[in-house]
């Protein structure tokens, strides 16, 4: 019952930036909330516990796409992390990119706006600089 609660209390949260955003927003059976932005801004906000994940595509990139790219990625990587903006991974089964970046205070409505509204910027400007590296 109590995880019953919880997914609720996420379901009201998401429903009411929904509601302030324009968009009816709601988290799926797999606890996520898929977002489609500008037609090639894909993001995924998924609830965990206390806390909302985003992950947002970067680009596909083939694991064998050469050292010039992996070099830029652990650069922009350490930017990130000293700014607290989220962390680059790369997931292999996909061969894509993603930014991931955890949203730890579900209290302000505001303020978990604002932060969606950093993150998808953030990985509009990520996607536009690695965008000549990504795997046709």
């Amino acid at each position: 019952m109590q995880e019953e609660s919880k997914f609720q209390a996420h379901q009201d949260i998401i429903a009411n930036i929904g509601e302030k955003l324009g968009l009816p927003l709601t988290f799926d059976d797999n606890n996520q909330c898929l977002l489609l932005l500008d037609s090639d801004i894909f993001t995924s906000i998924e609830a965990k516990d206390d806390i909302w994940l985003l992950n947002g595509m970067i680009i596909p990139l083939s694991p064998v796409c050469g050292d010039s790219i992996w070099r830029q990625i652990m650069v922009i990587n350490g930017e990130l992390a000293a700014n607290n903006e989220g962390t680059l991974a790369y997931i292999d089964a996909a061969e894509t990119l993603l930014l991931i970046h955890a949203i730890t205070d579900l209290t302000n409505t505001y303020h978990i706006i604002s932060q969606l509204e950093s993150f998808v910027n953030q990985q509009e400007a990520l996607k536009n600089i690695l965008q000549e590296y990504a795997k046709v």
